[in-house]
């Protein structure tokens, strides 16, 4: 198989299959992605008053596994299936691959408030750690394009109504870019994600809550009366403000890259 073109130059390979990459030896090859659900939940103090997400929290993709708690991905007391991710080892890769990470993309899932993600997002770092100590900041999350998701507007539960809708009204949402499956963060250069036992065998993208972020008080149900039935017009109907004690941004984090692994030279 020819060598393809990568972009930078990787001084000091991690790997025996990046050295077969890099060296145009033969080696095996497929089209590999894996993904990882985070959620950053925003909770709300009184009935219908603003919410907040707090500060110092982290969120940890690939932190947990198929079949196990998501405590590290935000969502503790849930037990992971194949719709949060495909990794079936902590931190770890599936069967002992080694991963060519080629790039990270983010998508915005749909049951996300749009309020909420737009008011907290810019306080939200991302990065990837390898080995555990190793990060690599990236910025924010609408720094890292998402390769899929949902994409123009939607209710934002936090957002109360007036008082004939009875239901949220809409804002737009924010999607990382055009939600196509080319449309990722490339990394200047690619990583290794090695199979256990070897050296860069750990990966994680983490999203950290930097600061508290509270949505306006004038978006909110704080200070909005109930209107009884017949209050003031004879059969009408009772309008009682929507409450939620916790609303969240849901986020796919997914690894782009390929599996590659050296052939035998016999």
């Amino acid at each position: 198989m020819p060598l393809p073109i990568i972009p930078g130059d990787p001084s000091q390979p991690q790997s025996e299959a990046l050295k077969a990459y890099i060296a145009g030896k033969p080696y095996n090859s497929r089209w590999n992605a894996y993904y990882s659900k985070l959620r950053i939940a925003a909770t709300s103090g009184a009935s219908g008053g603003p919410y907040t997400v707090a500060a110092g929290n982290e969120f940890i993709g690939f932190g947990y596994a198929k079949g196990t708690d998501m405590g590290p991905g935000g969502v503790p007391g849930q037990l992971a299936t194949y719709a949060d991710t495909n990794i079936l080892t902590p931190s770890q890769t599936v069967a002992g691959e080694a991963l060519e990470v080629d790039g990270v993309g983010v998508i915005v899932l749909g049951q996300t408030d749009a309020l909420i993600l737009k008011w907290t997002e810019q306080n939200i770092s991302i990065k990837v750690r390898m080995n555990g100590n190793q990060d690599y900041p990236m910025g924010i999350p609408s720094m890292v394009p998402g390769p899929g998701g949902l994409h123009g507007a939607s209710e934002a539960q936090s957002v109360y109504p007036d008082q004939l809708s009875q239901v949220a009204i809409q804002i737009g949402i924010l999607t990382n870019g055009l939600p196509h499956i080319s449309n990722f963060y490339p990394l200047p250069e690619p990583m290794i994600w090695a199979s256990a036992g070897h050296a860069d065998s750990t990966l994680n993208v983490i999203m950290k809550t930097e600061r508290t972020t509270t949505t306006p008080t004038q978006y909110s149900g704080a200070t909005r009366a109930a209107v009884a039935g017949g209050a003031t017009t004879s059969g009408t109907a009772a309008y009682v403000s929507p409450s939620y004690t916790a609303l969240w941004i849901d986020y796919m984090v997914v690894i782009v890259g390929r599996t590659i692994l050296p052939e035998s030279s016999n």
